[in-house]
């Protein structure tokens, strides 16, 4: 619904035969019978954590394991009412987490934040040079048109390296009155 946000068919497919096909391309199998493949011994699992004060995250996260499970990966959800120490100490192979992207209409804080190498937000440790460029290029650039061109690009650069995956957007609506006390 912004200039600069996703237009249609920009992603990822959903495609668990694909996935399925590259998982055993890269020599996973599932040798014990279990259901979760293996390579070299150890099952392919993972553990995602979020927090319970979005409760849509919890069931995104169940749906993900639901649905690797078919393709034979293993993805332990963990719930926590905070994530903080998680996102600190890197104690995760994935997180789910919610952000407000753009809270004043401009695409440079959550590059800033989430994208760049060292954002103060940047829980992966995503790390790409041009990416890094591109949003210095923001930085400086005043005409929100040309911002909104670079920050596609940002988009661009990130899909083609599955740096993060967004998985839903929640909208919210707020009802206030003035008679409330």
């Amino acid at each position: 619904f912004m200039a600069f946000g996703a237009d249609d068919g920009e992603g990822y497919d959903y495609d668990l035969e694909g996935a399925g096909k590259l998982l055993d391309e890269a020599g996973y199998r599932d040798t014990d019978g279990d259901g979760i493949l293996e390579k070299d011994g150890k099952p392919l699992s993972l553990r995602i954590v979020t927090y319970s004060t979005k409760a849509e995250l919890g069931m995104y996260c169940e749906e993900m394991a639901s649905k690797l499970k078919e393709i034979g990966i293993d993805l332990q959800v963990e719930i926590y009412e905070s994530v903080a120490e998680q996102q600190e100490n890197g104690d995760f192979d994935l997180m789910m987490i919610s952000f407000t992207m753009t809270p004043t209409g401009d695409p440079l804080y959550f590059a800033n934040i989430a994208f760049k190498t060292d954002g103060s937000s940047n829980y992966g440790h995503y790390s790409n040079a041009e990416v890094d460029a591109v949003i210095e290029q923001m930085n400086r650039e005043f005409h929100s048109d040309k911002r909104g061109k670079l920050a596609k690009e940002v988009q661009r650069l990130i899909l083609e390296d599955a740096g993060y995956i967004v998985v839903g957007h929640s909208k919210y609506i707020y009802v206030m009155g003035s008679s409330v006390k």
